[in-house]
């Protein structure tokens, strides 16, 4: 866990938002602070993971840019081996954590295909022929 003790009210947040992380993924102690030290260097930075790939991506937007990766990428075992049927994407922000939930369609099409037949048309020519 943390190496050191939450002192403000936004590091307690931070805190929270690195260990909800750690109920969906494997984080060291190591790993735990540096994402802890990331989100307390600018308000601006973000960690990204998408969980089709268990990649975790480190973003900072200085100097108001597009965001960009600061740190290279790190690749996380998920605790669950299932975890992208129900999740997408993991957003952490300082004032934010966001999951978004995986969506599977609930559309249900069906068809039916299916000949008419002149039988009956058929029948009662023949009939009236006789």
């Amino acid at each position: 866990m943390l190496n050191k003790q939450p002192k403000t009210y936004q590091e307690l947040i931070m805190f929270k938002q690195c260990c909800e992380l750690s109920k969906y993924y494997i984080i060291t102690d190591e790993l735990f602070n540096e994402i802890y030290d990331f989100l307390s260097e600018r308000t601006d930075n973000s960690i990204y993971i998408s969980t089709a790939s268990n990649v975790l991506n480190f973003y900072s937007n200085e100097n108001n840019n597009n965001n960009f990766f600061v740190r290279e990428p790190i690749v996380l075992t998920p605790k669950k081996n299932n975890l992208s049927s129900s999740i997408d994407k993991i957003y952490i922000k300082n004032n934010k954590f966001e999951i978004i939930q995986h969506f599977t369609s609930s559309t249900y099409h069906s068809g039916s295909s299916g000949s008419s037949s002149n039988n009956n048309n058929n029948n009662n020519n023949n009939n009236n022929n006789n």
